[in-house]
């Protein structure tokens, strides 16, 4: 009896397709942990530079991702340099590595960022508040739309 279940075929022939050819060793787990942590301080030192990490800014403004992409992009690339040139080669990970991780803390932090102020948004929109639209209002009506969505004692939800 055979195993129909397209995944499950998809997966023994990725398997057999790698062969053996990707290993993690402790020498390799210990070059990820490295550059995580070397990432990770990058990310602070650069992000607090940049300002990226500015409470003064709009959450979800083009400055603050036009700050978290500039400061993605900065680490990315002083770690392709590192990974290229400046790291021993026991804490050398492959430059695709650097890249996908990369997009993958970019992308993490706009997620997080998104899931935080969608919940501060729900706790403050009351089920009990009118519902308003406003219109044509251009960046008074921004204000507006803030400072009502802000406001807890504010009886209308925009």
């Amino acid at each position: 009896m055979s195993d129909s279940h397209p995944i499950k075929a998809a997966g023994r022939t990725f398997r057999r397709s790698l062969n053996g050819s990707i290993r993690l060793t402790w020498a390799s787990l210990d070059a990820l942990v490295f550059s995580a942590v070397a990432a990770a301080a990058l990310h602070m030192g650069l992000g607090v530079m940049v300002g990226a990490y500015r409470r003064s800014q709009i959450g979800g403004s083009y400055e603050e991702i036009l700050n978290l992409t500039q400061t993605a992009v900065m680490v990315t690339g002083l770690l392709v340099v590192m990974s290229v040139n400046g790291a021993p080669r026991r804490w050398a990970v492959p430059v695709s590595v650097v890249f996908v991780g990369g997009l993958v803390s970019l992308m993490s932090m706009l997620a997080i960022r998104l899931v935080i102020r969608s919940y501060r948004l729900r706790r403050l929109n009351a089920a009990d508040r009118i519902p308003a639209i406003i219109f044509g209002a251009g960046s008074g009506g921004r204000l507006l739309v803030h400072n009502l969505r802000h406001d807890a004692e504010s009886p209308y939800q925009p």
